[in-house]
Parts: structure tokens; sequence; C-alpha cells
């Protein structure tokens, strides 16, 4: 079954109430979206010809020369390139150019976000919502990909100040997770922690016991022992390689490690990060992992256990066609009560030079109308907490009120400073997995070493930028 978009309600009953009039557009800007929606509709491909100007004119209305700008304004953002004598042609790079004025939103097919299109396109029309892969100098993204990506983005800090310096509307430590000293280059416009999900229907008929919210790491264990004689391991909990820093850094949090340290020191090999490995390491040789299932398969109802955030399963719980709940993660026997953060941002990148148009965003992006259709989705935790606890206030579903309640444990603090090193952790957390018990201590010393000349090396490379 696929999930519906996350904004697939509107705010009010889909009441257009406090709805703002949009401005007539142009005619370079009608000339623009449809040459952009020509590309995004792969009807005129890479290096392909775009129709002259005057055709253009002719079947879409128009003076030759305003159908001509809009032309001139995409080979300036470096959509199309115009060859002499030839004509104009769509750049074989055409999607990895920003394009002014416009937002993408990571990892989500924007034709769900209903809701979302209609409170932007009212509030902020000039902000184009892309499609596909197409970049924006907006965006919306998930936390380790803001994180790994922060030198690329505005400081946000003074804006946020100026529009709100009451700062108590909101809930603080997911703004924390996006600074880097002073600045701030990402605001949090949603986020969940992350708890564990369970299939009822299919621990009963495995007569497996129901998780409580003091279960322990053993009574994990043992559980998954029982559900093997019943189903395979890709049925019983979804371990996804390419999501190994959010499925498995929660667990070296919770034994008390991490990658970094306050200071910048690698500790992805201390006691308590080796702790946290292990424990994960022994979750996946008890599952006896052959291939690997996908959290999907629990709203289809064929996963036991899935790992999740409140925008994975509460946007579409009306729907599901077995009974499940949610339990905190279990308790590992030491360590601290710590779980994963899953954040969305808004970031602007350093390429945006129109600062009326990030205010107009930023403040839209916080106002109540926008963060009331989050939380009439119940698509994660509204930044805003008054419109938040309102949203969850008198509530009887003890599911979704266990997000709310595990709000103190998150933590997003994966110090991932580049995409490389992002990466590069990826695959040698997933290696380490794989490891035999003779050599894990070892490829994790190696690991860690690894690290800490990548970062020497990196920050030697920044230095060098500045001598001559």
């Amino acid at each position: 079954m696929r999930r519906p978009g996350p904004f697939h309600r509107r705010p009010n009953g889909g009441k257009t109430a406090g709805k703002v009039m949009r401005r007539a557009t142009t005619i370079t800007e009608n000339v623009r979206e449809y040459i952009i929606g020509l590309l995004e509709d792969h009807k005129i491909g890479r290096g392909e010809r775009v129709p002259p100007a005057r055709e253009i004119a002719a079947t879409r209305g128009g003076s030759f020369i305003k159908v001509q700008h809009a032309i001139d304004s995409l080979c300036h953002d470096g959509i199309l390139e115009t060859v002499p004598r030839q004509g104009t042609f769509v750049r074989k790079t055409w999607d990895s150019h920003r394009l002014r004025n416009s937002i993408s939103i990571s990892g989500s097919d924007t034709k769900s976000f209903i809701g979302l299109d209609n409170v932007i396109r009212e509030e902020v029309p000039e902000l184009r919502i892309n499609k596909e892969k197409l970049m924006g100098d907006f965006e919306i993204s998930v936390t380790l990909n803001i994180q790994s990506n922060h030198k690329e983005y505005l400081d946000l800090s003074e804006i946020l100040d100026e529009l709100y310096p009451d700062k108590s509307i909101f809930y603080t430590s997911p703004f924390e997770s996006f600074r880097k000293g002073k600045s701030l280059y990402a605001i949090p416009m949603l986020f969940s922690p992350r708890v564990i999900v369970f299939n009822i229907d299919m621990l009963e008929r495995a007569g497996c016991p129901i998780p409580e919210a003091d279960w322990t790491w053993e009574d994990f264990l043992t559980t998954i022992r029982r559900l093997k004689s019943r189903y395979p391991a890709e049925n019983i909990y979804c371990h996804y390689p390419y999501m190994a820093l959010n499925m498995l850094m929660p667990f070296i949090f919770r034994g008390g490690g991490g990658f970094l340290d306050k200071k910048g020191n690698v500790i992805i090999n201390s006691p308590e990060s080796r702790r946290g490995l292990l424990l994960y390491k022994d979750l996946l040789k008890t599952l006896g992992y052959t291939s690997y299932g996908s959290r999907q398969m629990f709203m289809d109802g064929n996963l036991v256990f899935s790992f999740s955030p409140r925008q994975e399963v509460m946007p579409s719980a009306a729907a599901l066609k077995f009974r499940w709940g949610g339990v905190p993660l279990p308790a590992t026997g030491g360590g601290n009560r710590l779980t994963g953060q899953t954040t969305e941002g808004l970031c602007v990148h350093k390429s945006c030079s129109n600062m009326k148009l990030v205010k107009k965003v930023v403040k839209a992006f916080l106002s109540e109308r926008f963060q009331n259709c989050l939380a009439a989705g119940k698509y994660g935790i509204p930044i805003r907490k008054d419109i938040a606890e309102m949203s969850i206030a008198g509530s009887r579903d003890e599911r979704d009120k266990l997000f709310f309640r595990e709000i103190p444990n998150m933590c997003a603090e994966y110090a991932i400073e580049t995409p490389e090193i992002m990466d590069w952790l990826r695959k040698g957390l997933n290696s380490l997995l794989m490891k035999s018990e003779d050599d894990f201590d070892k490829y994790l010393d190696e690991l860690a070493i690894f690290f800490k000349k990548y970062i020497e090396l990196d920050k030697y490379g920044e230095g060098s930028l500045y001598m001559n």
C-alpha cells in the first residue's frame, strides 16, 4: 500500500480561510514555467533543441522580445545554452544547476504534497515548487543531508530573530541540530523522535508477547528468535544499508557514544560507541539476514518491527489493515534513553541573493497556516510548540502520544561535516557490521584512524586555500 502524501489534507477541513490573492504572472514567467515544464515532463531531453522564440510566441502568446527574455534568463541560470546560428539547447547538466526563486523537496514526490502546494502557492506565489531532481536555491531536506552540506547554506539566524524575537513558541532542541557556532544554517519545520513500531497481528500469530514500554534488549532479541521460526528475517526487522546512519547511530547514542565529541575528536571506536555498535551487530546476527526488507513493508502489514518517526506511520494510521503499537527503543542495561531525531528543515543556498524572498519564505513556513497544515496531516511534530501541543491535546491514541513523550530523549548529534564523510561513514559501518568477532575491534580502530586522518587533511585543504 502506497503511503499517501504527508500533506494530503488541508488545514481547517480544506477551507480556504485566510487565502491570499495570488498576483498575476508575467509573460516572461509563464514562458519560463512552460520551458521548465517541458524538461520536467521529459518532453525535451538533454542536449535537445528548445522551440525557437518566435514559435513559442506564436503558440503561447506574448511578444518575441519577452519570450526571448525568458529564454535568456534560463541560459543565465544554466538550464539552457545558445549556440550561434543553430539555436537554443538544453544543457546536458541542466538539472545540476539551481533554479532561482524555486524550492526543491528532497526525498519526496511533490505531486503528493497537495496541502503544502496550496499553502506555498498562495502565501509565496513567486516561489516555484520543483519536480523531479531539479534543484532550487531553497530546499527542504532531512537532518543528515542538511548537516553534511551546511557549508552551502546561508545563515538564517538574523532573519529568525527579526521575525520571531520570542522563541518560546518553538521547540528549541531541533534548532540546535542546525547550528554551527552562532550561525543557523537551516530552520526546522517539523521533527520527530524515532520509536519502535510493531505489528500486533504478526506477533500474535508467532505466539510472541506484545512489547511494553519497559522492555529490555534481551526481550527484543528473545522475541526475534521466536519470530524466526515463523517469518523470514526480512519480515521481522528492517535494516536498510543505505540508511545505516539513521538506523545505527541511535544505538550508538544510546550506548553513550557518537562519531565526534564536542572538541572534534573521533570517538567512533570509544568503549561507548563500540558497545552500541556491538548491540546492533548482535541484532543483525540474531536475525541472520540474507536479504533486506523495506520500511514500506510495515505499512503493507508484512513487517513485524520498524524503527520509525511519526511522519512514516501516523498520516496513514487510520488506513492500516492490521493492529499495531509502539514502544521506545529497548533498555540496553547502561548508557542512556536516547533515540534518533528525524528533522525536516528549510535551507537557503548561498547562491540566493533575494533576501526579501528569503524572509517571506521563512515567515510562511513558520506561520500558523503552514504549521497547522502539518498538524492536520500528523506529518511529524510541527516545530511550533503551541500548534503541536494543541493538535495532540485530548488524543486517546497512545501510539501517537508516544512520539511526544519521547521528545526529551531525541538526539541528532551526528557531527557529519561533509557529504564525503557521510558516505564513507555509511560504507565503513556497513562493512564493520559484516566483520567477524575476531576482526571487529581491529577494523573499528582502523576506521577511527581513517576518519581522524581524513578530517585532518580536509582541514589542511581548507587552510591551504588561503596560503600565498
